[in-house]
C-alpha cells in the first residue's frame, strides 16, 4: 500500500470509528424500549415494535433529505469556506424543523391506516399512544443528522459517540417510571427525551451563535433538496425491501419467521458499523473534491471500501463458524436455531454486501451524485433481488433461504452498481490530477488544471457546481 493510500486509511478509521460506534450505540435505544415494553406485557411489546417500525419508516425518509447536506458542508469544508460551511449548517437546521411536520402528518396517517388491519382495539391504541410519545422528538433527531453531518466534516466525529451514549443514558435512567405511570406514551416520550439530550449535546459542540443570522435567504435548500430526496427515497426503498421480505417470509414459510429474525437481527446490528464508515467516506470524499482534489478522492473511496469489505468478511465468520451460538442469544427456540443455522451462512454474504454498499453509498453521496444511488436501489433491488428471491423460494423450493439469497442478490447488485460508478467517474479523475500535480511535492496544495487534460471531468463537474450558489 503506498504512502498517501496508507494515510487515507488512517484518516478513515479515525473519523469513521466514532462514527460506527455511536451508530451502533443508538441501536440500543430500541433494545431498552424493548426490554422496557416487554416487562408491561406481550401487547405492549407487540405494539411497540409495530409503532417503532411506523416511526422509523417515516423518520428515515427525513434523514435521508438531510443527509443532501454532505457535499455542501464537506465540500465547503475543503476549500476552507468556513462560512459556507457554517450557513449549509444554519439552513440545514431549519430544513429538519420545516420537514417534522408533513413527516410528523405522514406518521399519524400511517398509524391512522392500521385500523384498517385486524388488529385489537388495545393494540392499535397503544401503537398510537406510543407513536404520539415519539413526535416530540422528530425534531431534535432530524437535527442531529444535520449536526453529525458538520462535525463529520470538521474531523469532530468523537462528540457524536459521546451524544449517542448520552441518549442511551438518559433512555435507560426514564423509560422504565415514564413506562410504568403512561405505558406505550411513557415509552415514546422516554425516546424522544433521549433524542433531544443527543442534539443538544451535539449542539453544544458545533459553537451554536451566530448561526441565526446565517440563516439568511435558505438559498441553500433547493440544493439540499436536489442531493437529499434521492437518498431519502433509496432508504425507505431499502427498508422496504427488508420488509418485503420480512412479509413474504411470513406468508409462505410462517414456521421460519424466528429463523429470518435470528438472521436479521445479526445483520441489522452489524450493519451499523458500516453506515459510520459511510458516513466518513462521505466526508473524507467531499473534503477532497471540495479542495479540487480528485486523486485523494479516489483514495478515500477505495480506503473505505477496502475498510468496508475487511469489516464485513472478518464479522461474517462467526456466522459461518458459531451460527448456533450467535442464534442462541437471539432465542432459546430450539426450532428456530435449527432453522436459522442454514440461513446464517446466506446472511454472511448479504453483511458483506451491505457493508460495500452502505460505504459506497457514502462515497458517491459526497461527490453529490445520488440520483445515481437511487438508480442503482431501484435496478438492485427491485430489478434483481427481490424477483430472483422469489423465484428461488418459491420454483427453486428453498423457502426461506431463497429470499434471503435473493437479497444478497439485490446488495450485491447495488454495491457493483455503485462501485462502477465511483470508478467510473473519479478514478480517471484521479488518474488525470495525478499527472498534473506538480513535480515538487512541497506544498499540499493542488495544482491547477490548465488545459482539457487536467481539467474536470464532466459527469462531475455539473453536479458539484450546483451545490454552491
Amino acid at each position: 500500500m503506498s504512502g498517501p493510500s496508507k494515510s487515507e486509511l488512517q484518516l478513515l478509521l479515525r473519523a469513521g470509528t466514532p462514527l460506527a460506534l455511536a451508530s451502533l450505540v443508538q441501536t440500543l435505544v430500541g433494545t431498552i424500549a424493548v426490554a422496557v415494553a416487554g416487562r408491561l406485557g406481550e401487547g405492549t411489546l407487540g405494539a411497540v415494535g409495530l409503532g417503532s417500525a411506523v416511526y422509523f419508516t417515516v423518520a428515515v425518509l427525513g434523514v435521508g433529505v438531510l443527509l443532501g447536506i454532505d457535499p455542501i458542508v464537506t465540500q465547503a469544508v475543503g476549500r476552507g469556506d468556513t462560512e459556507h460551511a457554517r450557513r449549509a449548517l444554519a439552513q440545514g437546521l431549519v430544513l429538519a424543523l420545516l420537514l417534522c411536520l408533513p413527516l410528523g402528518v405522514l406518521a399519524t396517517r400511517v398509524v391512522a391506516g392500521l385500523h384498517g388491519i385486524d388488529l385489537a382495539p388495545e393494540t392499535l391504541g397503544s401503537v398510537h399512544a406510543y407513536v404520539w410519545g415519539r413526535l416530540p422528538g422528530l425534531a431534535p433527531f432530524l437535527g442531529f443528522v444535520v449536526l453529525r453531518s458538520s462535525l463529520a466534516a470538521e474531523g469532530r466525529t468523537g462528540h457524536v459517540l459521546t451524544a449517542a451514549v448520552a441518549a442511551n443514558l438518559c433512555v435507560l435512567a426514564s423509560a422504565p417510571g415514564l413506562a410504568e405511570a403512561h405505558g406505550p406514551l411513557g415509552i415514546g416520550w422516554a425516546e424522544s427525551l433521549g433524542a433531544w439530550v443527543q442534539a443538544v449535546v451535539l449542539l453544544g459542540c458545533v459553537r451554536p451563535r451566530g448561526l441565526l443570522r446565517l440563516v439568511g435567504r435558505l438559498e441553500l435548500i433547493v440544493p439540499m433538496l436536489r442531493v437529499g430526496v434521492p437518498v431519502g427515497l433509496a432508504l425507505v426503498l431499502e427498508y422496504a425491501v427488508f420488509a418485503g421480505v420480512n412479509l413474504q417470509v411470513a406468508l409462505l414459510e410462517p414456521a421460519a419467521l424466528g429463523a429470518h429474525q435470528v438472521a436479521i437481527t445479526w445483520v441489522g446490528t452489524l450493519f451499523m458499523l458500516p453506515v459510520g464508515f459511510g458516513g466518513a467516506a462521505a466526508a473524507r470524499v467531499g473534503q477532497a473534491l471540495g479542495r479540487g482534489d480528485v486523486a485523494s478522492a479516489r483514495r478515500a473511496g477505495v480506503a473505505a471500501l477496502a475498510i468496508a469489505v475487511g469489516f464485513g468478511a472478518v464479522a461474517a465468520l462467526p456466522f459461518l463458524t458459531i451460527p448456533r451460538l450467535l442464534a442462541s442469544w437471539v432465542t432459546s427456540d430450539p426450532h428456530a436455531i435449527s432453522l436459522a443455522l442454514p440461513l446464517m451462512g446466506v446472511a454472511a454474504l448479504a453483511l458483506v454486501a451491505d457493508s460495500a454498499q452502505a460505504v459506497l453509498a457514502g462515497a458517491v453521496r459526497g461527490a453529490g451524485d445520488t440520483r445515481f444511488a437511487l438508480l442503482a436501489s431501484l435496478l438492485g433491488h427491485y430489478g434483481l433481488g427481490l424477483p430472483v428471491g422469489f423465484v428461488l423460494a418459491t420454483r427453486g423450493g428453498l423457502g426461506t433461504t431463497g429470499l434471503w439469497l435473493g437479497l444478497s442478490v439485490g446488495l450485491g447488485s447495488v454495491a457493483l452498481l455503485l462501485a462502477l460508478r465511483f470508478i467510473v467517474v473519479i478514478a480517471p479523475l484521479g488518474r488525470r490530477a495525478e499527472r498534473c500535480e506538480p513535480r515538487s511535492r512541497e506544498s499540499s496544495l493542488p495544482a491547477p488544471w490548465p488545459g482539457p487534460e487536467c481539467s474536470p471531468h464532466p459527469s462531475l463537474g455539473p453536479e458539484t457546481s450546483r451545490l454552491h450558489p
